[in-house]
């Protein structure tokens, strides 16, 4: 797994921190819990539409029949903690 460079040669490191995947599993739980209470209480796409966050869990705008986009939220905890941090020094190894 490399780390990939910006455009003007930078480095961009990928750090992982267990407070920030506590702190970033909390934040996903909340969202859910607020999708969860507008789904209960049957709201219309348009509940949804202009919440990014909302959006990125959720899949039927389309048709009309909002439901759970399940790949979404696991895609979403596997980047739990992670965290990028770019670098332009290029004589630091990436360790």
């Amino acid at each position: 797994w490399e780390n990939p460079e910006t455009t003007n040669g930078d480095r961009i490191i990928f750090m992982w921190s267990e407070k920030r995947a506590e702190r970033d599993k909390k934040t996903r739980a909340d969202i859910l819990a607020k999708i969860e209470k507008k789904l209960t209480a049957r709201a219309t796409p348009k509940r949804f539409i202009g919440n990014s966050n909302y959006r990125q869990y959720l899949r039927g705008f389309d048709d009309g029949k909002v439901e759970w986009n399940h790949d979404a939220i696991k895609d979403a905890e596997k980047s739990d903690g992670f965290f990028p941090i770019t670098n332009n020094n290029q004589d630091l190894p990436p360790e």
